[in-house]
């Protein structure tokens, strides 16, 4: 895929998980990498926040994560385990990427 196709991927996931069509914004925070991901979310509505239900996105959605982070991250570049995908109700969104070392030396320990 694309890192359109994997935007679109996870724009439509994201969507899906909403349980109304009335919503100003959504947000997926991600942690992992290319080999595996969590995910928690929250979307506004008319100035409230509620939990995105995240247990039911498409497992499409993990995969394509994991791959925009093999993509991102290829060479050593651009390292990140914690992002950030804001998807406005007019289609426009955005993505952040974060290295967390706490999140990095935690997994480390476990393997």
């Amino acid at each position: 895929m694309t890192i359109d196709e994997i935007y679109e991927v996870i724009a439509n996931g994201v969507v899906a998980c909403l349980s109304t069509e009335v919503w100003d914004k959504a947000v997926l925070y991600v942690q992992g990498d290319n080999t595996y991901v969590e995910t928690t979310g929250i979307y506004e509505c008319k100035g409230k926040t509620f939990n995105l239900n995240t247990h039911n996105i498409d497992t499409e959605v993990s995969f394509a994560l994991m791959e925009l982070h093999e993509i991102t991250t290829a060479e050593n570049s651009n390292q990140w385990n914690r992002a950030t995908f804001t998807i406005f109700h007019d289609g426009n969104f955005n993505m952040e990427f974060q290295w967390d070392q706490e999140l990095a030396d935690e997994i480390n320990s476990l393997s």
